[in-house]
C-alpha cells in the first residue's frame, strides 16, 4: 500500500484493537444519530469501494473522463481540503458511502481493520494501475471536487480517514472508557521498558 495511505491505515488498525463487538457497534451516549464505530469503518470502507468502482469505469474504458471542467465551488473545496488539508466536521456522507445496515455483519475492532484495510489495499492497486495508463490527467469525476488526478484521490481518502480516525478516538473514549483506559497504560509501560510494540504483555 502506497505510503500516504498506509501511514493512516496503520494508525486506524491501531486504534480499532482491543475493541470487541458490543463496544464496537454501542452509539455515544446512546444516541443512535451518532455513528458508532462499526458504522465510522463502513463509511471508510464503502468510500474506498466507491472509489475504486469509479476508477476501474475509466480503465475498463480506456480513457480519462471527457468532464474536465470544474466549477468554482470545486476549486475552492480542492483548495481547502486537497491542498491545506482542512476536512469540515459534520460533513453529511455522500449516498453511495453512507453506513448500510448488514454491509457487513458484527466484527471485533481488529476484524473491522483487517476488512478496511483489505478495500484500501484493493483501491490502492487500482490507482497505480490508473496512474501507470493515464499518468498525471484528472482521470475520473468526484461528486464532491469534480475531476481529480490519481494523487488527489489518495489524498482525498488519507485525509478523510484521518478525520474519521479522531472520530473514533472519541466514540472509544465515550463507549469503551475502561479499555482505554488500559491500552494507554500499557503504551506508557512499553515506552518505559522499551518493550517492542509487537511484543505481547504477560
Amino acid at each position: 500500500m502506497h505510503a500516504v495511505l498506509g501511514k493512516v491505515a496503520a494508525k486506524i488498525e491501531g486504534e480499532l484493537d482491543g475493541l470487541d463487538v458490543i463496544c464496537a457497534r454501542e452509539h455515544p451516549n446512546g444516541n443512535e444519530r451518532v455513528w458508532n464505530i462499526h458504522q465510522i469503518v463502513e463509511h471508510l470502507a464503502l468510500n474506498c469501494r466507491f472509489t475504486t468502482a469509479t476508477l476501474e469505469k475509466r480503465l475498463a474504458k480506456g480513457k480519462i473522463t471527457r468532464k474536465q471542467e470544474r466549477t468554482a465551488l470545486q476549486r475552492a473545496l480542492e483548495l481547502m481540503v486537497l491542498s491545506f488539508a482542512y476536512v469540515p466536521e459534520g460533513t453529511p456522507a455522500l449516498e453511495e458511502t453512507a453506513p448500510v445496515e448488514g454491509f457487513l455483519p458484527p466484527m471485533s475492532g481488529r476484524e473491522l481493520g483487517r476488512v478496511l484495510c483489505a478495500e484500501m489495499d484493493a483501491m490502492d492497486a487500482v490507482l497505480d494501475r490508473c496512474r501507470s495508463r493515464f499518468g498525471m490527467e484528472r482521470v475520473a469525476v468526484h461528486p464532491i471536487f469534480g475531476p481529480l488526478r490519481v494523487d488527489q484521490w489518495r489524498r482525498w481518502i488519507a485525509l478523510e480517514s484521518g478525520s474519521h480516525l479522531r472520530q473514533m478516538q472519541r466514540v472509544r473514549m465515550l463507549v469503551a472508557p475502561n479499555a482505554e483506559q488500559e491500552r494507554s497504560t500499557r503504551t506508557v509501560l512499553a515506552k518505559e521498558l522499551h518493550v517492542p510494540a509487537q511484543r505481547p504483555f504477560a
